[in-house]
């Protein structure tokens, strides 16, 4: 054999090495269909999260109650898989709700009202006056706020509302 065929034959083997490396660590990473990390919720997955909440509940809550729970799990299971858009979403939130956003998640409150939650002194950039929006501080519809960092800021309904959101957030 000579030696440009042992150099072709060391690349080539060492390509295939390299494929197979590379499809094994996707299969890894991939989540398990069905799975609470699978973006994708399943029938069965909804079906499980209800019925653990009526054997959690043994009758000791009220009919009224356990839909306002299922309705919440329902619209967090939702929320999850549109969290990552890329465009405005609208989303309802009953008074009480709160909204934590990730960096970079911008919000506008379109109508209901709000106030600015934080844990510190900073707030959320209002976009359209070029202000800090502080902790309390009632919020202005159709102005665009942005969370600036992923440290537990967002906005907290006094009423039913509805916001526009683009990007990462949790609603508690």
């Amino acid at each position: 054999m000579s030696n440009s065929s042992k150099i072709v034959l060391a690349f080539l083997s060492g390509c295939i090495l390299a494929l197979m490396f590379t499809l094994s660590a996707v299969a890894i990473a991939a989540p398990d269909p069905g799975s609470p990390d699978d973006p994708l919720v399943t029938r069965s997955y909804v079906d499980r999260l209800i019925s653990d909440l009526a054997a959690v509940s043994h009758g000791t809550l009220s009919a009224q109650q356990m839909e306002s729970i299922v309705n919440a799990v329902v619209d967090r299971i939702v929320l999850q898989g549109r969290g990552a858009c890329d465009k405005f979403q609208p989303i309802h939130m009953t008074a009480g709700q709160l909204l934590i956003g990730e960096e970079g998640t911008e919000l506008i409150l379109r109508s209901g009202s709000a106030t600015v939650h934080t844990g510190g002194p900073d707030g959320l950039a209002n976009v359209t006056f070029g202000i800090d929006v502080v902790h309390g501080e009632q919020i202005s519809r159709n102005h665009l706020l942005i969370v600036p960092r992923s440290d537990g800021r967002g906005i907290l309904a006094t009423t039913g509302i509805y916001v526009m959101i683009k990007g990462e957030f949790t609603i508690y």
